[in-house]
């Protein structure tokens, strides 16, 4: 059975380890790789940008890699009595690097399947 909160709660896991990989493969390169919730549906674009834009291009953020931003603030880890946050799991290094490797093989499976891999 499909559940749709599950679903969407697991992809954004997902986006969050594909980022904490990407700040660790990269970070000798100088780039800098967050993940931002843009928050609900409805939202003005402007509103919806916001948390994007702070992660991505903020000075505020300088030197920070890997990590989760919501509601115009880095996010703090989920607890009793904490409202969003992020799960410890979504920022784990091992897990990050697990699904990496996992989307790596999915890609050249499924969708790359024949192709020469350029590197």
């Amino acid at each position: 059975m499909h559940r749709p909160h599950l679903a969407h709660a697991r992809s954004r896991s997902a986006a969050l380890l594909h980022a904490v990989e990407a700040a660790r493969r990269w970070s000798g390169d100088g780039i800098a790789v967050n993940a931002a919730d843009p928050g609900p549906v409805g939202v003005d674009p402007e509103q919806g940008a916001a948390t994007v834009v702070l992660a991505a291009a903020s000075p505020l953020v300088g030197g920070i890699s890997g990590r989760y931003f919501a509601g115009l603030a880095e996010a703090g880890p989920v607890g009793p009595g904490v409202a969003g946050g992020v799960a410890t799991h979504a920022l784990d290094p091992v897990v990050a690097r697990r699904v990496w490797r996992w989307t790596e093989r999915t890609l050249r499976e499924v969708w790359f399947a024949g192709l020469p891999i350029v590197a």
